[in-house]
């Protein structure tokens, strides 16, 4: 192909314009859909820290076990093993770093996605910096905090000591758009 642009002459011109002139402009139909006004969750690397102070954590901590803003219902289902999983990741031979950006990585991509529960195992770690001792400081953290409900042990079921529930909020924002 040559690198030369291309310009039309005045025949072509002319010619465009006579077979274009009754083309009617094609009318815009008067339905639409309203896409929904939800953000989608970033996630930031370089705010890390594996040794946070109060400013990375959330306002309201997360604790173990806290019943807070839960019917009895839905937390004897979760106790019970009934309540469905509906995602699950394995942190095993994860590094610290790793660990934590596969976590966040996957707590964001579950609410997006509209999970409730989500099964983190961790195995049972030896050590004050194991995974599992490390999991409700980052859940704490506030990339992954505003996402989270409530935090559990698992029953023997799924890996007890080793293993955590997680209960994802509803994207409440979403459904009064609708």
């Amino acid at each position: 192909m040559s690198s030369k642009k291309w310009f039309p002459n005045e025949d072509e011109v002319a010619f465009w314009e006579r077979e274009t002139k009754n083309v009617k402009q094609k009318v815009k139909s008067k339905i639409f859909i309203k896409e929904p006004c939800v953000e989608k969750p970033t996630i930031k690397y370089s705010e890390y820290n594996f040794f946070s102070t109060m400013s990375d954590r959330a306002y309201n901590e997360l604790v173990l076990n806290d019943h807070a803003n839960i019917d009895h219902r839905t937390i004897n289902n979760i106790k019970r093993s009934l309540y469905p999983i509906d995602s699950q990741i394995d942190l095993h031979g994860c590094n610290l770093e790793n660990a934590l950006r596969a976590l966040e990585l996957f707590v964001l991509q579950s609410w997006q996605k509209k999970y409730r529960m989500l099964l983190i195992i961790t195995g049972k770690g030896h050590g004050s910096n194991s995974i599992r001792d490390m999991m409700i400081k980052w859940l704490n953290y506030k990339n992954i905090r505003p996402y989270i409900l409530r935090v559990s042990m698992a029953s023997a079921k799924h890996g007890a000591d080793g293993a955590f529930y997680v209960l994802l909020k509803r994207d409440r924002e979403y459904n009064k758009t609708l």
